[in-house]
């Protein structure tokens, strides 16, 4: 959604929407994981996030920023992030797993996530092959899952 925005230059309602959604950072992992079992080597840092929608329009893909903080390479150690968030409706609250790419692999110490803005997507502009894979880096967690957990 955010992408569109950013492509036709829509900056009011690329504001609006950057207001209205919020991302709160459950978990992350500082180890590199394979996105598949095939993969060579593992590049991909684990996280879970909640995306809460305060829009009034169903969201299915979201473009995000992933900050590493704590890291040599400083403050360019971010990246951008497609997801599909699996139609997010509005006022809605979701937990998603995320697969993170480390285009960097160099230790960090935290991780920060938001909604990326057009200045994101302009410093780590993705080719379509890696936007049309936002399913594979993005899991909806179920709460009937998370409610067999509890009990």
């Amino acid at each position: 959604m955010n992408l569109e925005l950013i492509r036709s230059d829509r900056t009011d309602e690329l504001e609006q929407f950057l207001a209205n959604i919020v991302i709160k950072l459950k978990s992350f992992s500082q180890d590199l994981h394979k996105l598949n079992p095939t993969d060579f080597l593992p590049r991909y840092n684990k996280a879970r996030i909640e995306i809460k929608n305060n829009t009034e329009t169903t969201i299915e893909y979201l473009l995000l920023r992933v900050f590493r903080t704590g890291s040599s390479i400083g403050n360019d150690n971010f990246d951008t992030l497609p997801i599909r968030t699996y139609n997010l409706k509005p006022k809605e609250k979701a937990e998603y797993e995320l697969m993170i790419f480390d285009p960097f692999n160099v230790a960090f110490t935290e991780m920060e996530i938001s909604v990326a803005t057009e200045k994101d997507w302009k410093e780590r502009q993705k080719v379509e092959n890696w936007l049309s894979k936002a399913g594979e880096f993005s899991y909806r967690v179920k709460k009937s899952w998370i409610r067999s957990l509890i009990k």
